[in-house]
């Protein structure tokens, strides 16, 4: 953890950038726990009239009964999605998510946490990496349900583009903002 530290002063964002990073990690967080659910489920169940009808429950995603007896209840089961993607969009949706809370934390408090200063621009990198790989295990999770996803599935994409891109691009334009006009700290007791 120590490269992720230095000593260099910062400056205090102003309240509407804070509000602003605020919502869009909300929404990020918001969608982020969706996916999480949606990854983490093994069975959904749903009851069939006819043989030949596919059953469709909706829960922020479409999910398909792909087969059943007549007139019977059956498990929809997402075997195909491979535990190793489930534990890694798991390892990352927790990952992302503790550095979000201590992203935060730092432009709350302005000069870092417990008294420990950040290098903005490598951690901020981490954190888009993190969102960036839960993005990938997402997709590749909701395409390997069904091909009959449609526009939904194109929505979803969308969602997580936007959400993503919006996320990154004020991350870096806020420590680009920084970088070039350092504010110093005021100290707390005057000299002499």
């Amino acid at each position: 953890m120590a490269g992720y530290f230095t000593g260099s002063k910062c400056s205090c964002p102003s309240k509407s950038n804070i509000l602003f990073i605020i919502l869009t990690l909300t929404a990020a967080g918001i969608h982020g726990v969706s996916q999480l659910s949606y990854m983490t489920s093994y069975t959904k169940s749903c009851e069939l009239h006819t043989e030949d009808v596919k059953c469709h429950i909706h829960q922020g995603l479409w999910y398909y009964c792909e087969t059943a007896l007549s007139n019977s209840t059956t498990s929809c089961s997402y075997d195909h999605l491979k535990d190793w993607v489930r534990g890694a969009a798991i390892l990352s949706a927790v990952g992302m998510a503790t550095l979000v809370f201590v992203w935060m934390m730092v432009v709350v408090t302005s000069c870092g946490l417990m008294g420990l200063k950040l290098k903005p621009l490598k951690f901020a990198l981490t954190v888009v990496s993190e969102v960036l790989i839960l993005s990938v295990l997402t997709i590749y999770g909701l395409k390997s349900q069904s091909k009959e996803f449609g526009f939904c599935f194109i929505c979803e994409i969308l969602t997580v583009v936007i959400i993503n891109v919006t996320v990154t691009i004020y991350i870096v334009l806020w420590i680009k903002e920084r970088q070039k006009e350092p504010t110093e700290m005021k100290p707390l007791i005057a000299s002499g």
